[in-house]
């Protein structure tokens, strides 16, 4: 059987907690995280919501997005607020679990190549330059203005006050 070359081989591994040591293939329809029955890989904590972090491949990287949870999820001690990348070394913190990518040699003993990393045929190496799916578009974060926000205040100020200095009054 000839193995698939056209997708990286990530492996989602526990270091700490309860699952630790356990390691999950992570394939392109992804892993879904949580203390839910259906979740691909079951936490049981109660640090951890049901639904509660989605780790999947798009475009030769590896991807995670906090699925709503109430506590929230951290890479390398910072809490995700959208979709991020990662990366082999990354410290993943779900609950009192923590995570971290191995990839698959990249030079396999049966002479098969990854291209995990590779150039893409359009030319793009930066998987940032491309983000999932807008299924996996995040909600936006509370209390932020978005930037197209702010620019529509800076102009109505800008227009007020030209109007207040040359013609109102």
């Amino acid at each position: 059987m000839e193995q698939d070359t056209t997708s990286p081989r990530a492996v989602l591994v526990c270091t700490e907690g309860s699952l630790k040591g356990q390691r999950a293939p992570v394939g392109a329809d992804g892993l879904m995280l949580g203390r839910g029955e259906h979740c691909d890989m079951i936490i049981k904590d109660t640090g951890v919501s049901r639904e509660h972090a989605r780790v999947l491949l798009h475009n030769d990287a590896v991807w995670v997005q906090d699925a709503g949870s109430r506590n929230g999820c951290f890479l390398n001690g910072r809490r995700l607020s959208r979709h991020h990348t990662l990366s082999p070394g990354d410290d993943l913190r779900i609950g009192e679990h923590r995570f971290t990518i191995e990839l698959d040699d990249p030079f396999p003993a049966d002479g098969s190549v990854s291209t995990f990393g590779a150039p893409r045929p359009d030319g793009l190496t930066d998987p940032s330059a491309s983000p999932p799916p807008a299924a996996f578009s995040p909600r936006p974060a509370p209390g932020r203005v978005p930037m197209r926000g702010l620019a529509v205040l800076a102009v109505i100020i800008a227009l007020g006050l030209l109007l207040w200095m040359f013609g109102g009054g």
